[in-house]
């Protein structure tokens, strides 16, 4: 596989994680921290779950995303933005709360946009960023 046709299959695994992954009919359980309780709430509402910004990602992961939910809802950004070199995201927590969150009793279609991922990210080898994105993801078989 060539670089290009690694760098699409990410694209495209992460495209079906976005439809896999779709939209809940409700985000449940919110924790927030340094902020009006209801104000990061209010405006993450407004945002197209593909525009939250690194910085409402990384507070989501390191703080929120208790519920399986939320964490799937934004599951897809958060591997989007590693995948895209971003090394202001906490790839232990991603990989954490996925685990907390019972992966094992996801869907299996759920289960399988996931692992495409993963792989996917595997065989672009090209940044250390992502090799240990996957790193964190151990106790998934690939």
């Amino acid at each position: 596989m060539t670089q290009l046709q690694a760098n699409q299959e990410l694209t495209d695994a992460i495209e079906q994680l976005y439809q896999t992954l779709a939209v809940p009919q409700k985000i449940d359980g919110h924790v927030w921290y340094g902020e009006d309780d209801r104000a990061m709430e209010r405006r993450l509402k407004k945002v197209n779950r593909r525009n939250v910004s690194v910085a409402d990602i990384n507070v989501l992961f390191i703080n929120n995303c208790d519920s399986v939910q939320s964490l799937k809802y934004y599951l897809p950004r958060a591997l989007d933005l590693l995948a895209g070199g971003e090394r202001y995201i906490s790839e232990f927590f991603v990989a954490m709360k996925v685990k907390q969150a019972g992966f094992e009793q996801w869907p299996a279609p759920e289960q399988a946009a996931l692992v495409r991922v993963l792989r996917a990210m595997n065989n672009t080898g090209n940044d250390w960023l992502i090799a240990h994105t996957v790193a964190h993801f151990d106790w998934i078989n690939l």
